[in-house]
C-alpha cells in the first residue's frame, strides 16, 4: 500500500487501529511525513529488508510488546496492530537533509527482528540491512520528502487493494517520470471484498502455522 501525499494530523487509510497515528508509529512528533508505503510480508515471502534509498543511520528505537497478526482482516479492525506490536524504528538522513524512517514490525509468531547496521554509517540504495525470523511481518517506510509512487500502485491503494511486488521492482521515484495510469503486472487482491468464508480461511491458516510451530518445538527443541 502506498500513500504519496498524506495529512499527518488527519491520516486515514486501510489501517483502522483506534489509536493509529504517524507519531504513535514512529515515536517522533517533530518530523513532517509526506509519503509512506506499507509492505506486508506473508509467511511465504522474502523476510529480509533493504534500503529504499541512500541514507545515514541516525537513530534506532524499539517500541511495543504485542504480536498481533498483520493479516488485513486484523489490520482493518480497531486493534492497534502497527502501534502496539513490537517494532524497530530506524531513522535515516539523506545527503540533502531529508529524513526517512524504516519501521520493522513484528507479528504473530515473530520473536526476532535483526539488523546489520551501525549508527553513523551510510547505507546505499539496495543494501540489505536486516531481517525477520519466521512468520508474517510488515515493513513501513515513511519519507519526509514527497515520493512519486508508480500510478498503478497508487490507483490500487486508493481502493484498499494490495499489490504484490518482488525484490528489485521499481515502485516509485523522487521525480515524477511515470505517466502510466493503467494496471501493470502486479498481482492484486482486494481484502475489503473478501467473503466471511475467505476471512475465516485466513484465520485458519494462522492457526495451522501456530500448530505446526508448536509441533516443531515439541519434536525438535524439547525432545
Amino acid at each position: 500500500m502506498v500513500y504519496p501525499s498524506i495529512n499527518q494530523d488527519n491520516f486515514t487509510s486501510w489501517i483502522k487501529g483506534s489509536e493509529f497515528t504517524i507519531s504513535n508509529l514512529i515515536g517522533v512528533n517533530n518530523v513532517t511525513i509526506n509519503s509512506m508505503m506499507i509492505n506486508r510480508l506473508a509467511i511465504q515471502d522474502y523476510h529480509h529488508f533493504h534500503m529504499p534509498c541512500t541514507g545515514t543511520l541516525e537513530n534506532i528505537t524499539i517500541f511495543g510488546s504485542d504480536y498481533h497478526s498483520v493479516s488485513p482482516s486484523i489490520i482493518n479492525t480497531p486493534i492497534n496492530v502497527f502501534t502496539d506490536n513490537y517494532r524497530h524504528i530506524y531513522q535515516f538522513k539523506e545527503a540533502d537533509g531529508n529524513i526517512f524512517f524504516i519501521v520493522a514490525i513484528g507479528a504473530l509468531i515473530i520473536g526476532s527482528i535483526e539488523h546489520i547496521m551501525t549508527i553513523g554509517n551510510t547505507y546505499k540504495s539496495g543494501d540489505r540491512i536486516g531481517n525477520f525470523a519466521v512468520g508474517g511481518s510488515t515493513v513501513v517506510v515513511l519519507f519526509q520528502r514527497s515520493i512519486f509512487f508508480d500510478p498503478d500502485l497508487t490507483y490500487y491503494s486508493n481502493m484498499n487493494i494490495e499489490s504484490y511486488v518482488k525484490v528489485g521492482d521499481e515502485i516509485g521515484s523522487t521525480i515524477n517520470v511515470r505517466n502510466i495510469i493503467y494496471p501493470q503486472h502486479y498481482h492484486i487482491k482486494n481484502y475489503d471484498s473478501l467473503s466471511i468464508d475467505e476471512k475465516s480461511a485466513e484465520l485458519i491458516k494462522i492457526v495451522l502455522v501456530i500448530a505446526m510451530l508448536a509441533i516443531f518445538i515439541k519434536v525438535f527443541v524439547l525432545k
